[in-house]
């Protein structure tokens, strides 16, 4: 995976970067340098960034919400407020209230993650995947969550580190950062146990790591998304490889 390509989203009206059947896309999109309006989202996305109390994050939920209705809307060429979503069948049980979809196409499929600033949206054609994204200084608090996270191979590998250490915390946050991106993939989020499937310590020659103890074959990848934040995108099926984008806007742009 190479460096992260700027692109500003008013360039996709004519067209996404090509997305292969191989490839995966995946967008940073740092929510405080959003400049192009929020007048795209939906009563929806209006009434939920209503919900949130403190201002900086009602304007930080609707410029990434924003955001990825650009990004998609690109993909699919079409305006980004005519971009409508609808929620997928649940993989467990085929009820309508699985994780978010595209209503005009269920080929491509993309996935959402944010935190603070920043939101990291993952798409790719025919595939399922999940994203996730973290703030390293998370990572203080996690080595006291080692039990609800590993399994019981995973904890005889990192769990020798020393408990309360730096390194131990370290470990548990990317952790964490890769089962949430592999169930979020599943479409299952955290009701499945984290504890009952592992994530192999060895990458192959491109940086994926099986996933074992899933029903689906599943692979992980970690990203370098920004500094102090930590990434991972999981896929269902083989690996791809992956191209990281990151959202930009012209200073003053309307």
């Amino acid at each position: 995976m190479t460096a992260a390509i700027a692109i500003d989203p008013r360039s996709l009206r004519t067209g996404p970067p090509p997305l292969s059947e191989q490839s995966v896309h995946v967008w940073l999109i740092p929510a405080d340098e959003w400049t192009l309006g929020v007048a795209v989202l939906d009563r929806d996305e209006v009434a939920r960034a209503a919900r949130l109390r403190d201002p900086l994050q009602q304007r930080r939920f609707a410029a990434v919400y924003a955001s990825v209705r650009w990004i998609l809307g690109g993909y699919l060429r079409t305006d980004p407020d005519a971009v409508r979503f609808e929620r997928a069948a649940c993989m467990r049980c085929g009820q309508r209230h699985g994780k978010p979809a595209l209503r005009q196409t269920d080929l491509l499929r993309f996935n959402l993650s944010r935190r603070d600033g920043f939101g990291l949206l993952a798409l790719a054609t025919a595939c399922e995947l999940g994203v996730d994204i973290e703030a390293a200084h998370r990572a203080r608090r996690m080595h006291e969550l080692w039990p609800m996270i590993a399994s019981r191979d995973e904890f005889a590998h990192w769990g020798r580190r020393r408990s309360g250490s730096r390194a131990a915390a370290d470990s548990a946050l990317r952790l964490w950062t890769r089962k949430e991106s592999v169930v979020k993939a599943l479409g299952v989020g955290l009701a499945l146990d984290l504890t009952s499937f592992s994530i192999a310590s060895e990458a192959d020659a491109n940086g994926w790591r099986s996933v074992v103890g899933t029903v689906d074959a599943t692979y992980v990848l970690d990203l370098s998304v920004a500094p102090g934040y930590l990434g991972a995108i999981a896929v269902c099926g083989e690996p791809r490889s992956v191209s990281l984008f990151r959202l930009r806007t012209a200073s003053g742009a309307r």
